[in-house]
């Protein structure tokens, strides 16, 4: 580390000793810059306050560049480097929109799911009921059709419907 640091000085023309050299800060690393995104401009102190959190947090000077953005609705969006650390309302907003809409499709494919149960469910109990009502008709009578028996006199029995059909030729 120490030739490195005595490379980079004698390129930038400093004459220092390696102790001194290590003592001062890295001559390789450049400051960080954030850019902090707002809906309004930033009192300083909450600009101050920002630096000295990722001052800490990176060990390293910081340059913080403020932009407006109204389309953040509320609250701040902070981009150190590549890293993007959003606080704004209009993300929060977009989540719970997005969780709600997934909710919704959740309980709507359930009452889908519960409704076909329910309807399978009927079906095989009036399929199970027809059934138990013809097998139990006296052999003299004939079996009526499943229309008929519910109430829909106007379906045609299968005999009716052969009389009724044109002879083929």
């Amino acid at each position: 580390m120490e030739n490195w640091r005595r490379h980079i000085a004698k390129a930038e023309g400093v004459t220092a000793t390696v102790p001194e050299l290590a003592e001062m800060r890295p001559l390789y690393r450049s400051d960080l810059r954030v850019t902090v995104r707002s809906v309004e401009p930033l009192s300083p102190e909450i600009v101050k306050a920002i630096a000295d959190k990722v001052r800490r947090a990176y060990q390293r000077e910081v340059l913080i560049e403020v932009e407006l953005d109204p389309s953040l609705l509320g609250g701040l969006v902070v981009m150190i480097g590549h890293r993007v650390i959003d606080m704004s309302l209009a993300t929060h907003l977009r989540r719970m929109s997005a969780q709600i809409a997934q909710r919704l499709e959740d309980v709507v494919k359930e009452l889908d799911q519960t409704w076909e149960r329910r309807l399978n469910t009927r079906m095989e109990e009036f399929v199970a009921d027809m059934r138990r009502r013809v097998l139990e008709l006296p052999a003299s009578e004939p079996a009526p059709s499943a229309a008929r028996e519910v109430g829909l006199s106007a379906v045609p029995e299968s005999a009716e419907v052969l009389a009724a059909a044109p002879a083929e030729t």
